[in-house]
């Protein structure tokens, strides 16, 4: 059962992930390519590039773990004799199968408390 998401992608440096977008959307990203002679996913990676500078990876990382431990304490009153443990691994299993680095999962998970 997943807690976070259903979808398992591949293990590569980079990520591939699609977008749904309404037409007007994706008729104004394709005219906006053609424009500037750049590829739909040069333009998505430059504003997610930008995204990710503007946000501090402490604030997204605090944020998430408390999403976690909140869904930790849904959980553990749906079934009291879950250990912090046991939703650690499945949440780090989600998280390996939704692609991201150990590295990563390991800074999250440190924050993930039963208190």
């Amino acid at each position: 059962m997943s807690l976070i998401r259903k979808k398992n992608e591949g293990k590569k440096s980079e990520r591939y992930f699609s977008v749904r977008l309404p037409k007007a959307a994706h008729n104004y990203l394709a005219m906006h390519a053609l424009t500037y002679n750049k590829t739909k996913t040069q333009i998505v990676r430059d504003q997610v590039n930008v995204w990710i500078e503007v946000n501090k990876e402490t604030d997204i990382v605090d944020k998430f773990a408390k999403k976690l431990n909140s869904l930790f304490e849904q959980h553990k009153c749906l079934n009291p004799s879950l250990t912090i443990i046991q939703f650690k691994r499945q949440i780090e299993q989600e998280l390996l199968n939704e692609g991201m680095d150990k590295e990563y999962i390991s800074i999250v998970l440190k924050n993930v408390t039963d208190e």
